[in-house]
């Protein structure tokens, strides 16, 4: 009886099994802790149920598991659609079909649904290891297809019945290996992928924007991609006036943070005060595909084909899609004018009732002192003194993001503190906006920009 029920653990369900298990693990570091958990818990079923000692669950079962997996992923994306999310979802239904794996279409459809997700690893991470890694993975699935289709009449030996099917898919691998080296030359190529993958609902990477919702981000991971090169023609200026403006935000519906497009006002000319030399750099833009044009503030020359906004941020007529050089100078020590009063008026708006626990606080502060720089430093103050905590995986905010995050999470990133200290500044009558950029940089150790 036990030889009976060993003997369903068959070459080609062994292979099937490490073919699973093998596409999930470049999955493991993007993928939730507890759906990884899950996961093996569900292959370890079925090796347990080939080797005799477990019976697979009914079908009321398996629709309970699904179900519930399915819903902490809904809770944990709200969405079953982009990479993170859709990825999750897909090694879920792969594992789920292990446990009704009864006929050969049943096995056909998992090596075909692993095979898919193969891929899968490649939308995380294009390196050379990732793609070696994938090769071997096409390997074992070919042989498990292999397996499935050459079943002998006995196994003298499961160890060399499988390395038989693993000779013969390499074997198969190596005689396309031309063909495929030939079409990767001739065929033609696009430009970008041949499909398009939602944005990922709770996750993003560091970068600049033309909308910002805080609170909406759960997981910020690094963007280490080069945004642009520098190169001063005399000293660099000392790091704290290192700040390349990017887009300027202002409107402020509660929850995200824009600058509508058909509001933009042109700057005819900037006047201000030169506290100090000018400085002269060139800088090389790659390419973004956004309009924005990174200069040092304040900027004293405009590039060719570009303008500079009322907000001090300069827009090139044109997209730029291709890597961009242009000179540039600016005086980092100066004091501007201040905007005009119909400027300043759309920088004190406010959506009705939002943030009222952050007005109660900004109340307190005015009874104290109605003085306005007083008021910024105790507002600043109150961000060094309270329990306040940097974080790339903060909690999701939902009905008010910025009473959430000073009454209650108090964990965020740098988009948290500045809509927060915005409304705040607003709350309490001081014209403020969010501008976002890139500050510092990181010198060349094998040249000078």
């Amino acid at each position: 009886m036990t030889n009976g029920k060993r003997q369903r653990l068959t070459p080609s369900k062994m292979l099937i099994l490490l073919s699973v298990f093998m596409v999930l693990i470049p999955l493991v570091p993007h993928i939730p802790f507890w759906l990884t958990l899950f996961c093996m818990l569900l292959i370890v079923w079925r090796l347990m149920y080939d080797l005799g000692r477990l019976p697979l669950p009914g079908f009321f079962v398996r629709l309970v598991l699904i179900l519930m997996a399915m819903g902490v992923i809904i809770f944990s994306f709200y969405t079953l659609f982009g990479r993170t999310a859709g990825s999750s979802f897909l090694a879920l239904l792969l594992c789920i079909k292990l446990l009704e794996m009864h006929t050969r279409r049943d096995r056909m459809v998992v090596i075909f649904l692993a095979s898919f997700m193969v891929v899968l690893g490649f939308l995380f991470s294009q390196t050379l290891v990732t793609g070696l890694y994938m090769v071997f993975e096409v390997i074992i699935l070919t042989s498990a297809l292999i397996s499935i289709n050459h079943q002998p009449a006995s196994y003298d030996s499961y160890i060399a019945t499988n390395k038989n099917y693993l000779r013969l898919a390499s074997r198969m691998l190596l005689q396309a290996a031309p063909l495929s080296l030939l079409l990767f030359v001739l065929f033609p190529r696009v430009p970008g992928p041949l499909w398009g993958l939602p944005q990922d609902v709770a996750s993003a990477t560091t970068g600049l924007s033309e909308e910002m919702s805080p609170g909406r981000i759960s997981q910020l991971s690094d963007n280490n991609s080069v945004a642009f090169r520098v190169r001063f023609k005399d000293k660099i200026p000392k790091r704290s006036k290192l700040y390349w403006r990017g887009p300027v935000l202002w409107r402020f519906n509660g929850i995200s943070w824009d600058a509508p497009k058909t509001q933009l006002g042109l700057r005819l000319e900037t006047v201000y005060e030169k506290l100090g030399p000018a400085t002269d750099y060139t800088l090389t833009l790659e390419a973004h595909q956004q309009r924005w044009l990174f200069a040092l503030d304040l900027p004293a020359t405009l590039p060719a084909k570009s303008r500079m906004t009322s907000e001090l941020q300069i827009l090139s007529l044109h997209v730029i899609d291709k890597v961009t050089r242009y000179d540039m100078r600016s005086h980092t020590n100066y004091r501007i004018e201040p905007d005009a009063p119909q400027h300043l008026h759309r920088y004190l708006s406010l959506p009705t009732n939002i943030a009222p626990h952050s007005q109660q606080l900004i109340n307190t502060w005015l009874r104290g002192s109605p003085d306005k720089n007083k008021i910024i430093q105790t507002a600043l103050q109150h961000f060094r003194d309270q329990e306040f905590y940097y974080s790339r995986n903060p909690p999701l905010l939902f009905d008010d993001p910025v009473d959430e995050f000073l009454f209650q999470t108090r964990k965020g990133y740098c988009e948290h503190y500045a809509s927060a200290f915005t409304v705040m500044m607003r709350q309490a009558g001081i014209p403020a906006r969010v501008v976002t950029g890139y500050v510092g940089g990181e010198m060349n150790p094998l040249s000078d920009y």
